[in-house]
């Protein structure tokens, strides 16, 4: 996104030589890094660009072209990434696509953000996860179980394990131990669901009943009532992972909250690394422990950066660099036992399904 040269494109702007430039640059640096991993002999996941939005109708400036140059970036890697038989993850066709459904009910809408550039928090980015996921073949199951009332024998079991089946005409109960957790569906998360088929493809925790005399049943797990569905519902299969009220819903909402806090701190170093390194403290002589030092050396290098569209982005990361420097330890000793957190919130335990008649 970068390396493309954005500010050589644009009205007016048709320097192609010094475009190209940047391409081949992109592609040798590349080819650099490859050699790199070769040497170390690690694996390699190539991911293709995300896209540039030069078709959506916003009032930010356009600088039209970008990304057709990120287009040649990602058939770079895509043909790199077969010619050396190894995987890739293709943002740069997918976004495109879907970006390009959207504009046709709405102009101005768009999967990034108002810069054109970053990619929308949540909607953007669970497009980008998603298909990252794909790429990998996420299993579509978090479980799948399927009974028979009449033969008191489980069909099917994927991705569980079951007991103490228990079975009649208008009633069934049992006890299953899923080796998974559904993905919750948060509020936050609502618009990127319309446009990927996350739901089918990757988050279904299916329970099927067979077998039922006809009539609504009720569900509920560990004693807890997640609803009420008809006997021919039941024989077509429930999706648990979407059932907010049960318990393994809820158990992942935890981890959710967890790894969100997670994130929230890793954030933190992230923006002391970015500080240290683009301000160029990383090369200078100032000594870290000198606070007005440091400070004064920020100030001056963010003088020089008055006029810039980023300068309002790095003003505020330069103003929190010492306060949260000094915290490094302890943020990363939270980030430790949050990890271990995570860990334990998030293996799945048994639990106790009953499936009983209500009416008529």
């Amino acid at each position: 996104m970068n390396d493309v040269g954005r500010d050589l494109y644009g009205l007016g702007k048709t320097d192609i030589e010094e475009q190209q430039k940047y391409l081949n640059s992109y592609y040798k640096n590349m080819t650099k890094l490859l050699a790199k991993f070769d040497g170390i002999d690690s694996d390699v996941i190539f991911l293709t660009p995300t896209i540039y939005d030069q078709t959506v109708k916003l009032k930010t400036e356009n600088k039209f072209g970008v990304n057709d140059a990120l287009a040649q970036c990602a058939e770079f890697v895509k043909l790199t990434a077969k010619n050396r038989e190894q995987g890739y993850v293709d943002f740069y066709d997918s976004m495109l696509s879907i970006n390009a459904q959207l504009q046709q009910e709405e102009p101005s809408a768009t999967i990034v953000g108002l810069d054109r550039v970053h990619p929308n928090v949540d909607f953007g980015h669970f497009i980008m996860a998603y298909q990252f996921l794909k790429a990998q073949g996420v299993p579509k199951y978090v479980s799948k179980i399927v009974l028979d009332v009449e033969s008191r024998m489980p069909i099917e079991v994927q991705n569980a394990s079951l007991e103490l089946l228990k079975t009649s005409s208008d009633s069934a109960s049992f006890s299953a131990l899923e080796n998974s957790l559904p993905f919750p569906q948060t509020e936050s998360i609502a618009k990127a669901l319309g446009v990927v088929p996350f739901e089918a493809e990757m988050n279904q925790e299916v329970l099927v009943v067979q077998g039922l005399e006809d009539g609504m049943y009720s569900l509920s797990i560990d004693g807890i009532e997640i609803g009420s569905w008809s006997a021919a519902q039941f024989a077509e299969g429930i999706n648990l992972a979407i059932m907010n009220a049960a318990p393994q819903y809820q158990q992942a909402l935890k981890v959710k909250k967890l790894n969100d806090r997670r994130c929230e701190l890793d954030v933190l170093l992230r923006d002391v690394a970015y500080v240290y390194y683009s301000s160029g403290l990383s090369k200078s002589c100032v000594d870290l422990e000198d606070v007005v030092a440091v400070e004064a050396f920020l100030q001056k290098k963010l003088k020089s950066l008055e006029g810039q569209p980023w300068y309002g982005y790095v003003k505020q990361k330069y103003s929190s660099f010492v306060a949260v420097s000094a915290k490094q330890p302890d943020i990363r000793n939270k980030l430790v036992k949050l990890h271990d957190s995570l860990y334990q919130a998030n293996q799945p335990v048994q639990h106790h399904f009953s499936i009983s008649k209500v009416y008529p």
